[in-house]
């Protein structure tokens, strides 16, 4: 939806004739407006995630306003965390992940958030087990909502 904008210059004398209203009414009103259209009803971590051998993985933030931060950790073979320094509450987060395009014929990759942490499971479908470096710049976006 657009948003609030004007080309001419309202002048504002000081007095407003009935059914008008003063420039810096005019102004208010489309600064109100246009915030609700610049606003998300939620804060978000969005970030890509690589992972190779046996280390944490690599997470590279894209955008990151929940104002919490995010430690990656590796558990186990295939098993990863990214745990936030405050946990939020589970029934207001919202958690999606991507395939990554050179595995994604040969890795299954689920996204989970339990108990305050982000649980990510690569897994190899030819040997069917959990296994590393199958984590290539693969997308992950937490939500988090008021």
């Amino acid at each position: 939806m657009a948003k609030i904008a004007y080309a001419t210059k309202v002048e504002n004398s000081g007095a407003t004739a009935a059914g008008r209203i003063s420039a810096a009414d005019a102004n208010e009103i489309k600064t109100s407006v246009n915030a609700l259209y610049d606003k998300t009803p939620y804060t978000s971590l969005i970030a890509t995630i690589s992972q190779t051998g046996t280390s944490a993985p690599v997470v590279t933030i894209l955008q990151n306003d929940t104002g919490l931060t995010f430690t990656p950790a590796r558990t186990g073979a295939g098993y990863y965390t990214l745990t936030p320094n405050t946990p939020p509450t589970l029934a207001k987060t919202w958690l999606v992940g991507g395939t990554n395009a050179p595995f994604s014929d040969k890795a299954l990759i689920t996204f989970a958030y339990q108990s305050g942490v982000i649980v990510i499971k690569t897994v190899d479908l030819g040997a069917d087990v959990n296994a590393d470096a199958l984590l290539l710049d693969t997308a992950i976006e937490f939500r988090i909502y008021p």
